[in-house]
């Protein structure tokens, strides 16, 4: 995967492009959510890797957990890097209004459970263990 920082879809754009949305993106996160999709098999166009709804159920459910250890009260990025993830691919044009509608879906169902997993000291991750 090679890195363009001046690509419009860059990992690096999605924490300025949401705050010029109103919304907040952790950079760590947004850079942990892109490579763990892409190391999941999504397809990297833009230098972006491209969520799919059952990327999103496995990262969230399955590799976070495994891999990523967050501070508490952050338990959440992961999700907000999702949202505006999927919203940056609409804007872009990369996703019609259905595809988009069911990455949100994905993501919001997956949710609580996310949140429920990242809070569980018994998941075994490296700063856990």
């Amino acid at each position: 995967m090679t890195h363009d920082p001046q690509s419009p879809m860059a990992v690096g754009s999605l924490p300025s492009w949401a705050s010029e949305r109103g919304e907040a993106v952790d950079p760590p996160a947004a850079d942990a959510v892109a490579h763990l999709l892409a190391l999941s098999g999504a397809r990297v166009r833009g230098s972006l890797s491209e969520a799919t709804p059952d990327l999103v159920r496995t990262v969230l459910l399955e590799t976070l957990p495994q891999f990523l250890s967050v501070a508490p009260g952050d338990e959440g990025a992961a999700l907000g890097v999702l949202r505006v993830l999927a919203d940056r691919t609409r804007a872009d044009g990369r996703l019609n209004a259905k595809r988009h509608a069911r990455l949100r879906d994905a993501t919001d169902g997956c949710a609580e459970e996310h949140l429920r997993v990242m809070r569980d000291p018994r998941e075994l991750t490296l700063s856990r263990y």
